[in-house]
């Protein structure tokens, strides 16, 4: 079985973890991905409240055991992340964590970051792409 170093420096990993490639671990990955997407393929507007925050309750569960059975990661470590990262920065954390289990090179993972950046960009100004490319002409 395959094993990968894993190390997620927004989540103060000072050393990698070893993985093994195992059925377990394949099943964590998958529950992950799939509870995200889920989450971001709900739609909001027709949500109550309370579903909202059921949602929003259930993700942050979800990614504890994530962090606690995929990377073991100690509840000092969860909640130290929890507390400095944005959800954007935990989201990110969680890919690269995906990314490395799947084979991800170190230039894969900073073309995702550079990737993920620019999107995080174009969706806090939609008009900084258009500004950006009349600037230039």
């Amino acid at each position: 079985m395959k094993i990968v170093n894993i190390k997620i420096k927004e989540l103060g990993m000072k050393k990698p973890v070893k993985v093994a490639q195992s059925v377990a671990n394949t099943k964590l990955i998958n529950s992950i991905q799939l509870t995200l997407l889920k989450l971001q393929d709900d739609h909001s507007d027709d949500m109550t409240e309370i579903e909202q925050l059921e949602h929003e309750a259930q993700l942050l569960s979800e990614i504890e055991h994530f962090f606690k059975n995929f990377l073991k990661l100690s509840d000092k470590q969860i909640e130290k992340a929890e507390e400095e990262l944005d959800p954007q920065e935990l989201s990110f954390a969680i890919g690269e964590a995906t990314a490395r289990f799947q084979g991800a090179t170190d230039k894969d993972i900073q073309q995702l970051r550079e990737r993920v950046k620019k999107e995080q960009e174009e969706l806090e100004d939609p008009l900084a792409e258009k500004n950006a490319s009349e600037k230039s002409e």
